[in-house]
């Protein structure tokens, strides 16, 4: 079959060859009737066909032929699959996910993945509880490759917690440094909780997430530039390694324990109880360098603000017992201060709203538990 080009080309040289020649048989002279005329001398007149216009054409016509016919040939398009291979992996324990190129798949072993191209692949396992396995694999066409992976256990470290009693407390402030969403100070009584002594540390996230997001390094310093998914996703990873139901304090939890039983702006001195501007050095500091409130918690205010789980509302006037916050918003609740803020926002009645998905190297968080 004549290939499509080949054709456009013929039809081109035929289409001008042809304007040539319909140009050539108007010889010079030829009479030519003009309307309107009525004496016979007047009647005939002459005129000359353009005989360079057509000549130009034609070439015209001739060279955009020979163009497309020198233009590279490419195969048509051919309705044939290359052929594939597989790979199959198994892991004990079973049921760990397969990430295959870094792409999730919706796979978890025992399992067999096919239509994979030929070449190297990488497979990566993934299991709460375990540390992560990864292995080089060769998919060779209409063959299965095999993956066998013994999961080791990691070393989950989890946080210290602290058991609070349940108790009544006025939420809210009225002081001279309060802001105006403080002001409306309201009773809230809660049920007994636990929480965490210190901020999450950066070893205790590394030993369930095995990564590091934070700015500044070091076991001990809370870890920091997580957003609030983070947390989630960190809290969803440690409770399936543990069984347990770890989870973000609400917002009504937090200042409970941070006021420890005062009623001031701080439980003690700025520069004694938090790493604030004022004091930091410009920077996060290791958890637990500042002295703890009545219930033994420590950085409740400065070093990193921590993440709470409530969605950012005005406060109601209304009596309230165990508050969640509200269903919906649009940014989630901040609590503390940080090392980044004046000693003004280092304050137990101190809030600030955050979009969720934000993360900074001055947020935290640390974990509540039923």
């Amino acid at each position: 079959m004549r290939s499509p080009k080949r054709a456009t080309a013929v039809v081109l040289v035929l289409a001008f060859t042809a304007v040539a020649v319909l140009g050539f048989g108007q010889t010079e002279g030829k009479p030519v009737a003009l309307g309107g005329k009525s004496k016979p001398e007047a009647e005939i007149a002459k005129r000359k066909f353009p005989w360079l216009l057509v000549g130009a054409i034609a070439v015209v016509g001739v060279v955009a032929a020979v163009i497309l016919l020198k233009k590279k040939k490419t195969a048509p398009p051919s309705n044939t699959a290359l052929p594939t291979g597989n790979v199959h992996v198994e892991s004990t324990p079973a049921g760990a996910e397969i990430y295959l190129d870094g792409s999730d798949l919706g796979y978890r072993t025992e399992a067999t993945i096919r239509g994979v191209p030929p070449g190297a692949h990488t497979v990566r396992l993934m299991l709460a509880g375990y540390r992560d396995y990864e292995q080089s694999v060769t998919v060779e066409a209409q063959q299965t490759a095999e993956v066998e992976a013994d999961l080791t256990p990691a070393l989950i470290q989890e946080p210290g917690m602290v058991r609070l009693p349940g108790g009544t407390f006025l939420m809210g402030s009225v002081s001279e440094e309060a802001y105006t969403e403080e002001r409306v100070v309201h009773t809230v009584t809660l049920s007994g909780f636990e929480i965490g002594k210190f901020e999450v540390t950066q070893a205790e996230w590394v030993s369930v997430m095995g990564s590091n997001p934070s700015f500044l390094l070091g076991d001990r310093y809370p870890v920091e530039r997580v957003d609030w998914e983070d947390a989630q996703a960190y809290i969803q990873k440690l409770n399936a390694a543990t069984g347990m139901r770890y989870r973000l304090p609400t917002e009504a939890e937090w200042e409970y324990a941070c006021r420890a039983g005062t009623t001031g702006d701080r439980y003690g001195d700025a520069d004694a109880v938090a790493w604030h501007a004022g004091n930091s050095g410009g920077r996060a500091h290791e958890v637990g360098g500042k002295a703890p409130n009545a219930f033994g918690l420590y950085d409740m205010l400065g070093n990193a603000f921590e993440w709470c789980s409530d969605w950012y509302a005005d406060y109601s006037p209304e009596p309230a017992t165990n508050p969640q916050g509200p269903f919906m918003g649009l940014h989630r609740v901040l609590r503390g201060g940080s090392w980044l803020h004046g000693a003004e926002v280092s304050r137990a009645s101190f809030r600030n709203l955050h979009v969720p998905s934000h993360a900074y190297d001055r947020l935290g968080f640390r974990l509540a538990r039923d």
